[in-house]
């Protein structure tokens, strides 16, 4: 049987990881890879890229019996009508970022789920229950890190 994670859980993490991608993308351009810890140990995997001439979220997630491919769960794109550069977020219309809330939540649901515990190198991870700017250890073996600067 497959861990659920409670609702109000799940809620509360998609603001925290907004709140982190927000601070993230104001000092770092992409290409970079973001691995946020879930409760239960487990990994939800974002990778912020550029994709014809527009920025994209793609959140991916370890199935078991696809190991170690990653499945993408979820893809958010900016908006066209705003500028590709800057923190995510800012200036989207209530619309927008319900739908944004409704994705995160399903790839925080679906990472959780599946029990992602493949940690990616290279990729910063990052406690959602830290201050945004607060940064774990950029790999498994690789040196502290620190968000990359424009």
């Amino acid at each position: 049987m497959m861990a659920k994670l409670d609702r109000n859980v799940t809620s509360d993490l998609v603001e925290r990881i907004m709140a982190h991608i927000s601070y993230q993308s104001a000092i770092a351009e992409p290409t970079a890879n973001y691995q946020y810890l879930l409760p239960d140990g487990s990994y939800l995997t974002l990778q912020d890229v550029s994709l014809n001439d527009q920025r994209a979220l793609v959140f991916v997630s370890i199935v078991p019996v696809s190991r170690p491919n990653r499945t993408v769960s979820f893809v958010l794109t900016r908006p066209r009508t705003l500028s590709q550069a800057g923190p995510w977020f800012s200036g989207w219309t209530d619309r927008q970022l319900r739908s944004a809330r409704k994705g995160l939540a399903y790839a925080v649901r679906f990472a959780y789920a599946n029990n992602d515990d493949d940690r990616l190198k290279g990729a910063f991870l990052i406690d959602p229950y830290a201050a945004p700017g607060s940064y774990g250890r950029r790999s498994a073996s690789g040196p502290d890190g620190a968000v990359p600067s424009r």
